[in-house]
């Protein structure tokens, strides 16, 4: 008839047990033998009853495996949402690991460009969240915890153990960094202080001394320890490396100390 088009489209069962579908769009696979669906001359979408698997694109784009419980996004896997552990990383341009979120251990992680987000120290982090917070701004990396309490009955200055860290002072155009810590004494009358040492310029860091009279002891589970914090800090050009220290107004002894919990840098815009 004038001017109407005609469809051809062809199909056929092999004695193999397919059924093959042929069209002017591509083709049509019912492989039943071996449990298989094929859509588009370049298998554009797959489906493999056998392993569990669908893909989707020539290249793969799109892959549910379901005996490995897992879902990739593009052709070099740039999204993986992996079931068995319970996670899911996104790649970034240069296709490096740079996003994680982990189920298994209630954390979100973001590392910087270079390194592996799964297996890189928290160094090389820009941001976790978890039990922990750690967050960089610039050069600014400061775990929250220290670790086990720690305590002084010096009346100079005493380094905080497994305190230091380096901050670039030309990070912060925009943000405002209060020092933060966590202490007690144990002696009424007595007085604890702290601060952040520069330990590259060999000087205490200007605005961060802070100080305690809250008193508090081990045997009531250090219940009226106090949070204090600095003014806003400014930090000196460069990245320079810092450690936390402390002190208390006169020496003491047993039952006469300053105590530190916790400690770290405290932003805002």
């Amino acid at each position: 008839m004038s001017g109407e088009t005609i469809r051809k489209d062809t199909a056929h069962r092999d004695l193999a047990g397919k059924w093959v579908f042929n069209s002017p769009d591509g083709d049509f696979l019912i492989d039943m033998i071996n449990k298989i669906i094929s859509l588009g001359a370049n298998n554009e979408v797959y489906l493999d009853a056998d392993n569990k698997r669908i893909t989707v694109g020539a290249n793969q784009e799109i892959v549910i495996d379901g005996d490995n419980k897992r879902i990739t996004v593009g052709s070099n896997n740039e999204i993986l949402i992996d079931g068995t552990n319970k996670r899911i990383v996104l790649k970034d341009g240069s296709l490096d690991n740079r996003i994680l979120l982990d189920g298994a251990n209630g954390e979100f992680k973001i590392s910087k460009a270079g390194y592996n987000v799964l297996t890189t120290a928290d160094a090389n982090l820009l941001i976790r969240v978890g039990a922990k917070i750690f967050i960089r701004l610039g050069n600014l990396g400061f775990p929250v915890d220290q670790g086990e309490r720690q305590w002084t009955e010096s009346s100079s200055w005493t380094n905080i153990k497994n305190s230091t860290f380096k901050v670039d002072g030309d990070s912060f155009q925009f943000t405002k960094v209060y020092f933060e810590v966590l202490g007690c004494v144990e002696s009424s009358g007595r007085t604890g202080y702290y601060r952040i040492y520069n330990v590259t310029d060999g000087n205490a860091l200007s605005g961060s001394e802070i100080s305690t009279t809250a008193v508090s002891n081990e045997g009531e589970d250090w219940i009226n320890a106090e949070l204090i914090r600095s003014g806003a800090l400014t930090f000196p050009s460069g990245e320079k490396t810092y450690r936390l220290q402390f002190r208390q107004n006169a020496t003491g002894g047993a039952g006469d100390t300053t105590q530190f919990f916790k400690g770290g840098l405290y932003y805002a815009q």
